[in-house]
């Protein structure tokens, strides 16, 4: 009569053991995903403060609007002899420092973090843009150190890392995390031209016919809104520096701490043959039906290989010099930098000798700005779609075509000017948004910052003689000369397009396997 009773008890026994271990292991993956969640969160705002920063590194941007204040200053305080043809030196020098040191900022951000290599290069920004308002009253030379070379020095050290770190958290949408970080550089002309026009200018007095601002107000303002806009950058871009979580956890190339192998021990493993408790496990959480929660990037004992191990490997710096790729970037960036400083330097100067309404030309400049900020996120979104051959090749025929035809807007005034201008920077903004992801694809994200550095900086530093050449181009055939010689270089640019390969990532493979097999012959060669 009693006999049963033990089964009975063994049963319950095991019914409650069951149900304990799935509590467990229901508890278990909550936790992982909640810490998921988490470094979801972190990766967010990591991405939002790489975007500030680079909102403040878009002072670059509004060159073109402080140009006529600068230069107007210059010419009426300093010295008589100077012009809009020399102006163009800060824009360049600008680009030439920040070109210098870039690649040491993608080191820098790999040797000691995002946050503190951004740290250095905003506190060398920011300084310098307010050591100008001393500067500016020592001549032309001063500027061009002040406003030109240490803000570009500023810009090269704080301009990679944001962006590296963005493909870290978000490697499989490459193109879409850099673009949402890089558009911060066009979103800060937005409201830095605006402040500048309504601290110098709110009076919205006109210039001279010969294109330079006279009124002794207007002028006195200039070295004072050095200083307004260097705290404003500095507040950015503390908050900013605050908010740069490193990577540290979960993504996409590498497990996270709680997801190792030894910690799939600690699950509890339930029998094939029992039945899904949860409709969760039962749509994909669980790999192979032994509670290892497969999205979190756990190897179960069925499966070796994870999937970081299916993503091709990095190319090493050294390995860069041996491809055709870094050549072909750093030719058409080299090309497409002669012209994005003289248009960005050059574009209000021009309206200004037909359009004599300096709110108007501010306001455009700042729409501009949102041009280029939304510019960047819709071709980093082509881009993951599509390829670097396709979408560098509409990008620059593009941009040659607009800017082959920018001094016509004299005769369609200022709705045709307008719309030069926003399309303009439109279309130019993709290149700072494809030339990264693409130098990502072609080389990995461990390395990709450093070697886009070297794609920009060389190009950068030679950009002097792109200055010089425009200079002269200026002074004797005017507006005319010199925008048709940059256009032509646009095209130029066009075509290089055709050299870079369809599918770069397939060549990085068979690099690194040719590379691998060349390595593991070595030795039986000297064994033998």
């Amino acid at each position: 009569m009693w006999k049963p009773l033990p089964n009975i008890r063994r049963s319950t026994w095991k019914f409650n053991r069951r149900r304990r271990r799935r509590k467990m292991q229901m508890e278990e993956i909550s936790r992982r995903e909640n810490q998921a969640m988490k470094w979801n969160v972190r990766g967010s705002l990591a991405v939002f403060a790489g975007f500030l920063i680079h909102v403040t590194l878009g002072h670059y941007l509004t060159f073109g609007n402080m140009n006529t204040y600068i230069t107007s200053y210059l010419r009426h305080r300093i010295d008589i002899s100077i012009g809009y043809s020399r102006s163009i030196w800060i824009n360049a020098v600008c680009l030439m420092g920040r070109g210098l040191v870039m690649m040491m900022g993608g080191m820098l951000g790999s040797r000691f973090g995002a946050r503190w290599t951004c740290a250095l290069g905003c506190f060398i920004f920011s300084g310098s843009i307010a050591l100008t308002s001393i500067s500016i009253n020592s001549g032309f030379a001063a500027v061009v150190i002040t406003y030109g070379l240490i803000p570009g020095f500023g810009i090269g050290i704080a301009y990679i890392p944001p962006f590296t770190l963005a493909m870290q958290w978000f490697p499989y949408r490459k193109g879409l995390a850099l673009a949402l970080v890089t558009a911060g550089f066009g979103v800060g002309p937005v409201a830095f031209n605006n402040i500048q026009t309504a601290f110098v200018n709110p009076t919205n007095v006109s210039p001279a016919d010969d294109g330079y601002f006279t009124d002794k107000d207007l002028l006195d303002k200039v070295p004072y809104v050095m200083l307004v806009m260097g705290g404003v950058y500095s507040t950015i871009q503390i908050i900013a520096c605050c908010l740069l979580f490193p990577q540290q956890g979960i993504t996409d190339t590498k497990e996270t701490s709680d997801c190792k192998e030894s910690d799939t021990e600690k699950l509890p493993q339930i029998s094939e043959k029992e039945e899904v408790i949860d409709k969760k496990l039962e749509t994909g959480d669980i790999s192979n039906g032994k509670g290892v929660p497969e999205k979190l990037n756990i190897k179960s004992e069925n499966s070796d290989i994870s999937k970081s191990e299916v993503v091709p490997g990095d190319m090493e710096v050294k390995d860069a010099f041996k491809t055709k790729e870094l050549y072909i970037l750093g030719l058409c960036v080299g090309l497409l930098l002669q012209v994005m400083v003289y248009v960005i330097t050059m574009y209000k100067a021009f309206g200004q000798t037909f359009i004599k309404d300096d709110v108007f030309l501010a306001t455009i400049a700042g729409f501009s700005g949102v041009a280029n900020a939304i510019g960047k996120t819709f071709w980093g979104f082509v881009f993951d779609k599509s390829s670097y051959r396709v979408i560098m090749g509409i990008i620059t025929f593009l941009f040659g075509s607009l800017v082959a035809s920018f001094p016509a807007t004299q005769f369609g005034y200022k709705p045709m000017w307008a719309t030069w201008v926003i399309s303009i920077f439109f279309v130019s903004s993709g290149i700072w948004a494809v030339v990264p992801a693409a130098t990502a694809q072609v080389f990995g994200t461990k390395h990709g910052g450093t070697i886009y550095g070297l794609a920009f900086g060389i190009p950068a530093v030679c950009n002097v003689f792109g200055a010089m050449t425009a200079q002269k181009l200026q002074e004797n055939f005017g507006w005319y000369g010199t925008f048709s010689y940059i256009s032509i270089l646009c095209f130029l640019a066009f075509l290089s397009t055709f050299l870079f390969p369809w599918n770069p990532e397939e060549k990085r493979v068979a690099y690194l396997e040719k590379k691998k097999r060349v390595s593991n012959e070595v030795p039986l060669q000297n064994v033998a």
